[in-house]
Order: structure tokens, then sequence, then C-alpha cells
């Protein structure tokens, strides 16, 4: 509330939690948007329009909704939980999610962050990238070591 900016919440809850939704959209101010699942492929237009993509969980994992949005521009904010830190730390901006205050610092925060991590980041982590590296793995994986003996 009183950010000047939309809130925008889009998905179903989490099995246990529809009771928590409906407080949710009892407080939320009038001009939050509910939305429902969305296909896969409409969620790239959602995190372009969007000026910070947030995912203040206690549930959520790091995963393909931080770095899509990560790709298509977007700064991230996330939930400050040991997974998710090791996988998007110097990425995202992180917040306690179960603080308001927090979340809300977290995402003007964000909006002023520089990119040239995430665009460093981008670059590195091609398909060509990860593919070469997978293929060095199975590579070293199947090269005898002297001594070792093949199950």
């Amino acid at each position: 509330r009183g950010s000047g900016r939309r809130l925008v919440l889009i998905g179903s809850p989490a099995e246990g939690c529809a009771a928590y939704l409906r407080a949710v959209r009892r407080a939320a101010a009038d001009d939050t948007v509910f939305l429902p699942d969305q296909p896969h492929g409409a969620l790239v237009d959602f995190y372009r329009a969007a000026s910070v993509v947030a995912q203040p969980s206690f549930i959520e994992l790091p995963g393909l909704v931080a770095i899509e949005a990560l790709a298509a521009g977007r700064p991230v904010v996330a939930a400050d939980r040991p997974p998710v830190r090791e996988y998007l730390d110097g990425l995202a901006t992180f917040c306690d999610p179960g603080s308001p205050d927090s979340i809300r610092q977290a995402c003007e925060r964000a909006q002023s962050a520089s990119p040239a991590a995430v665009d460093g980041f981008l670059r590195a982590h091609t398909w060509v990238a990860t593919a070469e590296v997978v293929a060095a793995a199975y590579a070293r994986a199947l090269t005898p070591t002297p001594g070792r003996t093949r199950p």
C-alpha cells in the first residue's frame, strides 16, 4: 500500500494455503490484481511488463521464475533463504518474506540495482556453455582412472 505501484499476483496458492490467500485478498490494496495460473509461454510478457519480479515466499525454491525474469531483463526480489541465496546471490535482492517492510525495501533497492551482474550471468549461462559443462562432466566420468575399476 502506498507504493504508487500496482501489485500483480499470479498463480494458485500452494496446498494448504487457501486461507492465507483469502486473507491476502482482504488486506490487498484496491489496485492489486490477482490472476490465475498462466500458460508458461505468457509469463515472459508479465516479466517484461514488471518493474520488479518478486518471489518473497517461504516455500518457493530457486528456479525458473527468477532465472526467466532475469533473462527478460527484470530485477528480482527473492526470499533470503539458504537454497535461494545459493542460486541467486549477486543476481537478486533479498528480503525477509515475513516482513512487508523488508519486501518493499528490497523492491525499491532492486529497481536501482546495476544489471551488470545479471548480464554477466546470462552471457556465461547460455545453452551452449551449459552443454559444454555437461559434456565435460560426462567425459571425465567415462575416462578411466589408474587404479580405479569400473563396476
